[in-house]
């Protein structure tokens, strides 16, 4: 394994660590470039929406994508891209609304 494949996986795996601060946002990074799911299911194009069902912010970055999706207990719904939603919905932190 290259150490730049080993520095992406451990940095994915200390963001997913690392306990989020009252007034910070975590950052979450789901497996970043690897099929962890199939997008099998969701129409192309047509967004997934997604609850998240924790109080603390938090800030996912979309496995396939990389595009990053805010959630906090006061916005707790989001319109995720189908790709990236079987990631997402695999954590324990995420489910259909």
């Amino acid at each position: 394994m290259c150490c730049g494949k080993r520095r992406e996986e451990l940095s994915a795996q200390s963001a997913a660590k690392v306990p989020p601060s009252r007034t910070s946002q975590a950052t979450i990074e789901l497996g970043k470039g690897r099929p962890l799911f199939s997008a099998a299911g969701y129409a192309a194009g047509v967004p997934v929406f997604v609850r998240y069902t924790e109080s603390q912010s938090v800030v996912v970055r979309g496995p396939v994508t990389g595009r990053g999706y805010a959630f906090s207990a006061a916005d707790p719904v989001q319109s995720v891209d189908p790709r990236d939603a079987g990631a997402l919905l695999q954590a324990r932190f995420f489910r259909r609304p």
